[in-house]
């Protein structure tokens, strides 16, 4: 991930589908998560999903939603829509 301005950082902070923010990641909201995924298998642009919910995808390196997304996908046919309101960063 990019550095994100100050400016961009509390624009995210103020959008209820982003959790939280570290110097490296922005953690989303396992709502959102959920959603975003149910949208892409629908076959929904990932760049679109991210820009509907309020996320400014520019902000972000390129392909940044769409890694996110499969990621997630990945994560949700593998385990269940479950596994995506569990954070499990940090967790080997």
């Amino acid at each position: 991930m990019q550095n994100l301005s100050k400016v961009q950082r509390q624009c995210l902070l103020k959008n209820s589908n982003v959790d939280r923010i570290t110097d490296k990641n922005v953690f989303y909201t396992s709502k959102f998560k959920i959603m975003a995924v149910q949208k892409y298998l629908t076959g929904a642009n990932p760049k679109e999903i991210f820009e509907k919910a309020g996320i400014n995808p520019d902000w972000f390196v390129d392909r940044y939603c769409q890694s996110c997304l499969k990621r997630w996908k990945k994560k949700y046919h593998d385990q269940g829509k479950e596994s995506l309101k569990v954070s499990q960063t940090g967790k080997k």
